[in-house]
């Protein structure tokens, strides 16, 4: 629903379309989107954003965005009153849950609320193994040497899109694990160019 920063040409079945919105999975869309949606959040609720944290907004409410997941924290009135009913005058479509953020469950305690991980490692190797094979269990380095120059082929457009599923899930999984977020850090670099090196790391 984000107009294109330009509009873009497209073919599709020996036919020309010309697109003027922003298409899932297109690279930019994440980033339009957000900068869409904070400048919503700041014209119509006067929300003020945390220069520190981007995703991070507040008025006499607060939100956190993560593209196109929020998570409101506020009174219900003010959710039903006035953040849904602006939000769905934008023509987004609008799927709101109370128990989940970013793949997280989250429960209500007497204590407070508790946030249950969504995303397991059985998946992350679940996925792997059905795009490349046995995964192996090996030792990945977690310091510099992660970092040296990766000259090795760059990997066909089907297994960039497996590697970026996997990551994707991984991405998930590692919000869980600080073990994990050095090495998934470097891995994610490789994101827009998967190599060979990156799929063994991976």
């Amino acid at each position: 629903m984000v107009d294109q920063e330009k509009p873009m040409a497209a073919s599709l079945h020996n036919k020309m379309y010309r697109g003027n919105k922003n298409l899932p999975g297109q690279r930019l869309s994440a980033k339009m989107w957000y900068w869409f949606f904070r400048q919503f959040l700041s014209d119509h609720m006067e929300m003020h954003w945390y220069i520190e944290q981007p995703w991070m907004a507040k008025n006499s409410h607060c939100c956190v965005v993560d593209v196109d997941d929020v998570m409101f924290c506020g009174d219900g009135f003010y959710w039903e009153t006035v953040f849904l009913k602006k939000l769905k005058s934008t023509r987004a479509s609008v799927i709101h849950s109370c128990s989940t953020f970013l793949k997280r469950k989250i429960t209500r305690l007497e204590s407070g609320l508790a946030l249950i991980p969504g995303t397991k490692a059985s998946r992350v190797i679940e996925l792997f193994e059905s795009h490349f094979g046995k995964a192996r269990p090996q030792s990945i380095a977690c310091d510099a040497s992660i970092q040296t120059e990766d000259v090795s082929e760059e990997v066909d457009q089907r297994h960039a899109h497996a590697f970026r599923a996997v990551m994707g899930t991984l991405l998930c999984l590692a919000r869980d694990r600080p073990d994990l977020l050095f090495v998934v850090k470097e891995l994610s670099s490789s994101m827009s160019r998967p190599t060979l090196t990156a799929i063994s790391r991976l």
